[in-house]
């Protein structure tokens, strides 16, 4: 049975775990690695990966705001190269195939592509709402929605363990960045993650955001599509899909760090 992993608990994996990825007893068959590849086509992974090389370079930017124009054009190089939205896919990729089991990875792709999940996805993907995200939470004060359809948002928020997953980028991120700086600022002290108290309040922040944005996202889907896909969410396929899903990519944030801090470092 799938057991969820609490923020810190998973946090703390993360940041504190050997980077590489075990192998598996068995070479993995074709099937689940073209299953895996299919589930992560439907989560919009790409455009995930696309902003964490970015938001690594900026939280750099804030630990070591005074290295020099030779070391900013290394990182910026090193960053470039490791964290492209390309090599975090197949890190994220290699991941999840190697603890897949095939008949689990069948089952999420058979409700993920298929039924009231696909058909909730498609209404989603081709509705152009009328307002920005910005626009749309301004309107909320003076026209906030039925109170039934924000618990529904709320529990597949939940489902999807979307605020967990944003605290998890949150830190790997930072995380990556002191790795990077460390490379070049040896003396550095050592990194701190967020302590247990902040992270509960960043989780409820996140997941209160993660509400929103569903409210908006899903404005046009109905009600009983969205407690379908909370539903699925919920069953033990979909608790091990999320929870590979965010430990493979917070893992290969970190990796992607270990493997450009000992260029940075061996270029010194």
């Amino acid at each position: 049975m799938t057991v969820r992993l609490p923020a810190v608990a998973l946090l703390a994996a993360l940041l504190t775990a050997p980077l590489a990825c075990p192998l598996p007893a068995q070479e993995p068959s074709p099937r689940v690695r073209a299953g895996i590849d299919s589930l992560l086509t439907t989560s919009r992974i790409k455009d995930v990966l696309a902003s964490l090389g970015p938001a690594v370079a900026a939280q750099l930017q804030d630990m070591a705001p005074d290295l020099t124009a030779e070391q900013r054009e290394r990182v910026g190089t090193q960053v470039a190269r490791h964290f492209h939205p390309d090599s975090l896919y197949a890190s994220v990729l290699a991941t999840m195939v190697s603890e897949a089991e095939e008949g689990r990875v069948v089952e999420v792709l058979r409700w993920l592509a298929s039924g009231p999940v696909a058909e909730a996805r498609a209404i989603a993907d081709a509705y152009e709402p009328t307002l920005t995200l910005e626009a749309f939470v301004e309107g909320l004060r003076e026209h906030p929605p039925p109170e039934e359809r924000v618990r529904l948002l709320a529990k597949l928020a939940h489902a999807q363990s979307s605020g967990h997953f944003y605290l998890v980028l949150g830190e790997t991120t930072r995380g990556a960045a002191h790795t990077l700086a460390k490379a070049l600022r040896p003396d550095l002290p050592v990194f701190r993650s967020i302590p247990p108290e902040q992270a509960e309040q960043a989780l409820e922040a996140y997941h209160g955001q993660a509400v929103v944005s569903f409210l908006h996202r899903f404005e046009s889907v109905p009600d009983h599509l969205l407690s379908i896909v909370a539903e699925r969410y919920q069953s033990e396929g979909g608790r091990w899909y999320v929870e590979s899903y965010v430990r493979a990519v917070g893992d290969a944030v970190l990796t992607a760090a270990e493997r450009a801090s000992a260029e940075l470092a061996g270029g010194r």
